[in-house]
């Protein structure tokens, strides 16, 4: 099987295997074209090896705990092109998370510059809105306006004290509703207690009223 068929039934990625095989030393046939073969040996090997890994051992110490399968071939005569077709494999695969994260950072950016045009267009009614009501309250008397408004913060205030009053009756009454809460379920456990015990009983008068009979009989 290949690599990508080896980390399906292992579930364990591509890349993470490669990176294993190097710190393992690992010797894993390769074809004619340099991929890598595996035998199904190697599937049971490196879930042993995630279970290792997943317990916190080293790769020296695991080096030590398990054998991985011996090389159904021998190996590419040339090991330096070898290594080369792994890292450029490697290198490929890299390349293509790198694309798929680049066209999402496309797709970010342009939703970006989408919402800053209308940003940019909003800003400028605003701005528009500004420079019309400054002109429109020049020369305008502002003392009553100041008046209205400084009502109106006080009445905030208050509102503002009021509604503090109604959050801390709110939590008392959340509190008050964990201890109803308590008190329910201590009840239904103390009625089970009590069906148990009138069983108990129950079986009880049974088992004596069947001990009578059979001294009577």
């Amino acid at each position: 099987m290949k690599i990508t068929e080896l980390s399906e039934q292992t579930g364990i990625p591509a890349s993470t295997i490669r990176v294993w095989e190097k710190y393992l030393s690992l010797k894993v046939p390769r074809d004619e074209m340099g991929n890598r073969i595996y035998s199904f040996e190697w599937v049971e090997y490196f879930k042993r090896v995630k279970e290792l890994v997943d317990q916190g051992k080293g790769f020296e110490e695991i080096k030590g705990l398990i054998t991985p399968p011996e090389a159904a071939e021998e190996e590419t005569e040339n090991t330096e092109l070898t290594t080369l077709q792994e890292e450029l494999t490697g290198l490929q695969d890299d390349f293509t998370e790198v694309k798929e994260e680049v066209g999402g950072l496309r797709v970010e950016v342009g939703e970006v510059k989408k919402q800053s045009v209308g940003l940019r267009e909003e800003l400028t009614t605003l701005q528009d809105t500004l420079t019309r009501l400054q002109e429109e309250i020049t020369g305008v008397n502002l003392e009553p306006v100041n008046t209205v408004l400084t009502t109106l913060q006080d009445k905030v205030t208050t509102l503002q004290t009021e509604l503090a009053g109604v959050r801390n009756e709110v939590k008392t009454l959340q509190d008050e509703n964990v201890i109803l809460k308590k008190l329910v379920s201590q009840k239904q456990n103390i009625w089970v207690y009590i069906f148990g015990l009138i069983g108990v009983v129950l079986i009880l008068l049974f088992i004596i009223g069947l001990f009578s009979k059979i001294i009577s009989f």
